[in-house]
């Protein structure tokens, strides 16, 4: 009878080979690297405040701006991913309605 191995790929691209915990992926050494990745990335959003200043959004310059604050705010993980959305949108109608402005 055989046992699941852990499917933690080392940066070599060998298999890790050690068995993996009952119910998971991965030996009980990468389960616990992995949830600590986790937690302190869930951490780091909780807990740090990312701020934005919105000037207006008159000039394809300020957006562009802020859509490289909003993109580095996601690569560092402190914004979560549902205000990126939001940002994301809003700034694309505002790109939209600069390059196609109309009488209102």
């Amino acid at each position: 009878m055989s046992c699941p191995i852990c499917s933690y790929l080392k940066p070599n691209g060998v298999r890790c080979g050690s068995p993996a915990q009952h119910g998971h992926n991965y030996c009980y050494f990468h389960t616990r690297e992995h949830r600590t990745a986790m937690y302190g990335a869930r951490a780091r959003r909780r807990y740090s405040t990312v701020r934005f200043d919105l000037p207006p959004l008159d000039d394809m310059n300020v957006i562009q701006d802020l859509l490289s604050q909003v993109a580095g705010a996601l690569a560092s993980d402190t914004i979560d991913y549902r205000r990126a959305s939001a940002m994301l949108t809003a700034l694309r109608l505002a790109s939209f309605e600069l390059r196609n402005p109309q009488e209102w």
